[in-house]
Order: C-alpha cells, then structure tokens, then sequence
C-alpha cells in the first residue's frame, strides 16, 4: 500500500492483515487467562474486532458482503467434530485418536484438512477461527 489514495481492496487487504495480527494476539492472551473473567473479557474483544472488520469492509468495499462466511459449512462432519474437540477440550491428537477410536495418523490427515480449509497454520487458531470459547 503506498499511501491515502492506495486501491480499495489493498486497503481492505492491509486492514484485514491487521486485523488477523489483533486476533491472533486476543487468542493467546485468552490462552493464558486464567480466570472466566478475562476469558469473557477477550472472547468480547474478539466479537469487537470482528465487527469492526466488517465496518471497515462496508466502508471501504461497500459492495463486499458484510457478513463473515461460516467457516464450518465447508468442514466435514467428522472434521468439524474434530475441530470442536480441539477448540474446547484442547485435546493432542494421541488423545483424540484414543477418545474417537480412530488412528493416530487419521487424526492427523483431519487436522491437515481442518487447518487447510480454514485458512490457518496452527490448531491453536481453531477456536477463533470458528468462534468457540474454551473451557
């Protein structure tokens, strides 16, 4: 982006690449909170930069859709399962493996494919990306 009169979308790209830095960090501040209140505090942070990213596509993209796609529509059953164990429970994949009666090397395939088709490197963003608090 070079400057004010930068490209719509590049504006729209820079911000949301910005936005994605503020979420990634509201994520491991609320792994590290201890009490349900700071986790409460961050999750309203989170539901905050969403909804600012979508204002700030209005703005600058007002044809854009507004709202976020729902991400779990292009999860398989079994996947978005997964994806939920991990979110909420946290669990390793030794653990899910065992807990859905199923390989170890299966379990690792879904993730791959979990990660891949939400647009994520780490399981540690699944619960953002999908919008599930933690235990």
């Amino acid at each position: 982006m070079t400057g004010p009169a930068a490209d719509p979308e590049e504006l729209a790209a820079a911000v949301g690449e910005r936005l994605a830095l503020i979420r990634r960090s509201l994520l491991e501040a609320q792994a590290a909170a201890g009490s349900p209140d700071a986790v409460e505090a961050l999750a309203h942070a989170q539901r905050v930069t969403d909804r600012m990213s979508e204002e700030i596509v209005r703005l600058v993209a007002p044809d854009a859709p507004t709202q976020l796609p729902d991400l779990r529509s292009g999860l398989t059953g079994r996947e978005l399962e997964i994806a939920e164990l991990i979110a909420l429970d946290q669990l390793t994949n030794a653990q899910l493996a065992q807990h859905l009666d199923i390989s170890e090397k299966t379990v690792k395939t879904h993730v791959g494919s979990i990660l891949r088709k939400l647009q994520i490197a780490q399981r540690s963003e699944i619960a953002w990306t999908l919008g599930v608090t933690q235990k």
